[in-house]
């Protein structure tokens, strides 16, 4: 006497959200039968307000406050050199303004040239240079141009008459 019993099948596995399941049998090679498995996605239903609070959210994602740039103050070469900006680095085409004081003294140095060169870290590629223009009481302002938003170091070189060149690096990170 044979007993028989019956297979059920386990149920198929779940991740991420997919499930596989069994596909239509089919003849391979020979008469070997073999099964394909699926792969099904499930997405989540959302209601009828769900694309615009999908909309809502990327776009409060993608908007940066027009924030000032905290003072960044680098000293070398004898001199110490402070950045600001009025504005949030961005893509395109930024006013930074410089203040330069001798280190030792910290008297206003207005007789300077300066020359900003933008620095992108990833890849290396470098902008080009610009110079400053004198404003008075040892402040320069510089016109730079970020290409894209990303993370640059913003190489300065201040030259003094009848001194050597210093030179600066500060860290800058352009938003779009």
């Amino acid at each position: 006497m044979s007993v028989r019993t019956r297979a059920t099948e386990a149920p198929p596995p779940q991740f991420w959200g997919a499930r596989l399941r069994s596909g239509q049998e089919r003849a391979g090679k020979k008469g070997v039968i073999n099964r394909a498995l699926t792969l099904h996605f499930r997405l989540p239903r959302i209601g009828a307000g769900g694309p615009l609070l999908l909309l809502g959210l990327l776009l409060a994602g993608c908007s940066h406050p027009a924030a000032p740039l905290p003072p960044l103050t680098r000293t070398g070469g004898g001199v110490s050199v402070t950045l600001t900006s009025t504005r949030t680095p961005h893509t395109g085409d930024n006013t930074l303004s410089v203040r330069v004081v001798d280190a030792r003294t910290q008297a206003p140095v207005g007789n300077a040239n300066l020359t900003a060169t933008p620095q992108m870290l990833a890849p290396r590629t470098p902008g080009a240079a610009t110079s400053g223009r004198a404003q008075g009481d040892g402040v320069y302002t510089i016109p730079v141009r970020l290409a894209i938003a990303s993370r640059y170091n913003i190489d300065l070189k201040v030259e003094r008459p009848g001194q050597p060149p210093a030179e600066v690096t500060f860290p800058v990170e352009a938003s779009e």
